[in-house]
């Protein structure tokens, strides 16, 4: 169906940072675009490892994503150490698009952070950390939504869907990141925790109100023969469900857009002389969009359309489309709006890293370089964001053998005394890298590892991760 270009309202929209993984290097990045399509409560948020204790840190975010209230008295928590884990008290109504907290005993004083809100409901509840999930079940006893983690042949059956998510670092949540499509590695990411309790709702309604004030601007020059435009639509929109179309950049690609414009001319649709397009960045540049007749709906009016290319670097914000028809007597122009998200993504060309010089008492180096594909490491900026880097690891290990991760050093820029290096730790350390959204833009990863004179014979492996951290 095309967005008409009536008076609109733009809606905001939550962006998270996508998860990405390798076998050694993990990403954890995302930007996604939230849309929802279920008839009943689902599991929104989950945060199973918390960074400061497991007793009181836990939480379970539900969200009602329908137009209606819905009644969640009796509902359980399942998880793999009960069956019953957490019970929803009697006469707890979820209204629409809102949100109820489930926490562990103890959540008011103990959550990682506590500018997080209380939780709705405390009760002491158990989930693993690893190769686990949970699920929400009705009076019924039949499950309403489930989401887990890591290996699905570890995982009892029901306490997740389809696939499971990939397990997440201490202090991360699972964080739902698409509709409900029954497959958690599709719906659920990596993200900061960002709780919502029962009290959300009300508070957000108030301030959206003034947040939506921002509308189209429509301009019209109309005489009794101009032609008047009807429609303007872009497609692919990544939210159909709002009137404000809106734009996820695809990491490191090219996006096709398709412009649709929909023109009534009275005197005849053959009377149309010029049909212009120009698509305006937020950073003043545009581009001309070629417009071709591609059906006539009646003699009088006819729909043209056009394809314009989206990069994946473009900066995210407010679009503005123009649109000029002209006929033999008069020209009509007409403004729509569209948005760019925010979209912060990384690539690496290269998943594994190997020290196959090593010597004891001796240091070997690893080096990285600019030229994205080649066999030495490098990270590529495939958002629209500008992004910082953070790196921890772990003890190189073989057996019960180890190298302390303190014998790495690394450096985003090949040079080992520089700001952008340090001593690598099992602790998050952030480097102002500034990465910028370009069409190239690199960082080069390098490593040296000291073999310390007292390690036994061996082959030892760690695992080093990255985060790419908005700016």
């Amino acid at each position: 169906m095309r967005k008409t270009n009536n008076l609109k309202s733009k809606t905001s929209i939550i962006t998270k940072c996508i998860l990405k993984k390798s076998m050694l290097f993990v990403l954890i990045l995302s930007i996604s675009l939230t849309v929802f399509a279920s008839d009943n409560i689902v599991i929104n948020q989950v945060l199973y490892d918390p960074m400061d204790t497991e007793s009181g840190g836990e939480a379970v975010e539900l969200y009602n994503p329908t137009n209606s209230s819905i009644d969640i008295s009796g509902y359980i928590l399942r998880t793999e150490t009960s069956e019953a884990d957490a019970t929803i008290s009697g006469g707890t109504i979820i209204q629409a698009y809102s949100y109820y907290l489930i926490a562990d005993s103890g959540w008011s004083g103990s959550r990682d952070n506590l500018s997080w809100p209380e939780a709705d409901h405390e009760e002491a509840i158990t989930m693993t950390n690893t190769d686990s999930g949970i699920a929400i079940v009705d009076l019924t006893d039949s499950i309403i939504d489930a989401v887990g983690w890591g290996d699905s042949a570890g995982i009892e059956s029901g306490l997740y869907e389809g696939t499971p998510a990939e397990s997440i670092s201490p202090g991360y949540s699972l964080k739902r990141v698409l509709e409900d499509t029954d497959n958690n590695s599709l719906d659920f990411a990596a993200s900061l925790p960002e709780f919502h309790n029962s009290q959300y709702q009300a508070d957000e309604n108030e301030s959206e109100q003034e947040e939506n004030a921002t509308m189209l601007t429509l301009q019209l020059n109309i005489t009794s023969s101009a032609p008047v435009i009807n429609e303007i639509s872009i497609s692919p929109d990544d939210n159909p469900d709002q009137e404000y179309t809106q734009i996820l950049p695809l990491p490191g690609q090219v996006r096709e857009l398709t412009l649709s414009i929909e023109i009534t001319d009275d005197d005849g649709i053959e009377t149309l002389q010029n049909i212009n397009a120009i698509v305006r960045h937020p950073d003043g540049f545009s581009q001309d969009v070629s417009l071709i007749n591609t059906q006539n709906i009646s003699s009088v009016t006819g729909i043209y359309e056009g394809i314009f290319e989206q990069w994946f670097y473009f900066e995210n914000g407010d679009y503005s489309v123009e649109i000029t028809a002209s006929d033999y007597t008069a020209s009509t122009i007409a403004n729509q709006v569209f948005e760019v998200l925010e979209l912060t993504a990384v690539s690496l060309d290269t998943a594994y890293i190997s020290f196959s010089d090593s010597k004891l008492g001796d240091f070997s180096t690893v080096e990285g370089d600019e030229l994205f594909g080649t066999d030495k490491l490098t990270l590529m900026n495939t958002g629209n964001t500008v992004i910082d880097l953070g790196i921890y690891g772990s003890d190189l290990q073989d057996g019960d053998k180890h190298i302390a991760v303190n014998n790495i050093m690394f450096s985003f820029d090949n040079d080992f005394s520089s700001s952008q290096s340090g001593i690598l730790s099992n602790e998050l350390q952030i480097r102002e890298t500034a990465l910028q959204p370009e069409e190239y833009s690199y960082v080069p990863i390098s490593f040296r590892l000291y073999v310390p004179t007292t390690t036994l014979p061996g082959s030892y492996a760690s695992a080093i991760n990255l985060i790419g951290m908005c700016n």
